[in-house]
């Protein structure tokens, strides 16, 4: 069985962190499964024209390859030519896959705008099937103004590489309905995969000296930070000892706490950081604010609970759906800072003892590795 990965995101050598739940997806998969992603990529920063690297694991092939296009610091005109770059890339690359390997017996797009053009390309000239795996929040209604949405033509496109797949895999069944209705198709909840291996309670953990806040995000307008500094302000007015420690891009943190000075002395600020020092923070911490206007999936929020760290969340259909009724886990209205500001000092009067290897249990069983690899075997036994 060898299944061909077109990643549109993907961590890569000047870019560690996007992309990488796809990353963690393939190296599932390559548990029973040979697995070759490919993923191209512009990148300005790259000395030559072109970075091509490759990365074998087990079962498991990455094929990365950066280029920097022709005129890149013209705008507008380099973005003209990086596409068509990056089709001819592409292109290549999967005619050098064919020759050298035979047909992939699948293929499967991460992400379908763009590399499902390719995927569809594959699909008239060489005959291959193809799956789509979706996480984007760019298909909701509620984002428009949040994040970047598409335009008439990429929904032209979109919805040909939609109903071209043999199966459509969002990562919720919230965004299998939002592409239901944008698209008229069927699909088929593929969750996310959560490293259990790191993502797990600590066996020291100590007592904090103060009831400890985290919030983990790029406080982009999605990620409702207003309401989440509010809420804070709201607690240091009613004299409630915390400490919010934020791990979120310094410059925009900064920003947001000259805005809320008052919350200044009770907040430190965490650089972003790789999965191992993130479980981490996540197990010192007491409660874990997530306060999104919406979500595909909320994969921090997992994490969290994976390590034993209780959660406040807003009250949306993608977690209710999974998370209504857990002792460890709080709701509150998605636009009320005082309704967080409640949610946070109710949450510390009932006090931090929870099961925390039933927590863990609850996402190892649905979301570790193992449990997503059986899901790909499942998905791929037909081709």
């Amino acid at each position: 069985m060898k299944a061909l990965w077109l990643a549109s995101w993907y961590p890569s050598k000047n870019d560690l962190l996007t992309g990488d739940f796809f990353q963690r997806y393939a190296q599932a998969a390559s548990l029973h499964i040979n697995v070759h992603v490919l993923h191209i990529k512009r990148d300005d920063a790259i000395e030559k024209t072109m970075d091509r690297s490759t990365r074998e694991e087990k079962k498991l092939l990455e094929t990365i390859v950066l280029y920097k296009p022709a005129l890149h610091f013209i705008k507008g005109v380099s973005s003209i030519v990086s596409a068509f770059t990056w089709f001819r890339l592409m292109k290549r690359e999967i005619n050098q896959f064919v020759l050298q390997n035979g047909k992939p017996n699948i293929i499967h797009v991460k992400a379908a705008w763009k590399c499902g053009l390719i995927a569809l390309w594959c699909k008239k000239k060489y005959g291959i099937p193809y799956m789509v795996s979706e996480h984007y929040t760019g298909y909701f209604e509620e984002a428009k103004g949040l994040v970047p949405t598409f335009n008439f033509v990429q929904h032209y496109f979109l919805r040909k590489i939609f109903t071209g797949a043999d199966k459509v895999l969002p990562v919720s069944d919230y965004l299998g309905k939002a592409l239901q209705k944008k698209y008229g198709i069927g699909y088929t909840v593929l969750d996310n995969v959560i490293n259990t291996s790191i993502f797990k309670p600590s066996s020291h953990k100590t007592e904090n000296p103060v009831f400890t806040l985290l919030h983990v995000s790029l406080l982009n307008r999605q990620k409702n930070p207003d309401v989440l500094f509010e809420a804070c302000k709201i607690l240091v007015e009613n004299k409630f000892n915390f400490q919010l420690r934020l791990v979120a891009p310094e410059e925009l943190a900064k920003r947001y706490l000259d805005r809320t000075p008052e919350i200044k002395p009770f907040v430190i600020l965490l650089p972003e950081t790789k999965q191992e020092d993130l479980a981490k923070i996540m197990q010192q911490a007491d409660v874990l604010l997530f306060p999104s206007l919406f979500e595909s999936f909320g994969l921090v929020a997992y994490e969290a609970i994976a390590c034993g760290t209780p959660v406040i969340l807003s009250k949306l259909e993608v977690f209710e759906k999974q998370l209504a009724g857990k002792n460890f886990v709080s709701f509150f209205e998605k636009n009320s800072a005082e309704d967080l500001a409640t949610a946070i000092a109710n949450r510390c009067n009932k006090g931090l003892d929870y099961q925390q290897d039933e927590m863990h249990r609850f996402v190892s069983n649905s979301f570790s590795e193992a449990a997503i690899a059986a899901r790909f075997v499942e998905l791929y036994k037909n081709y």
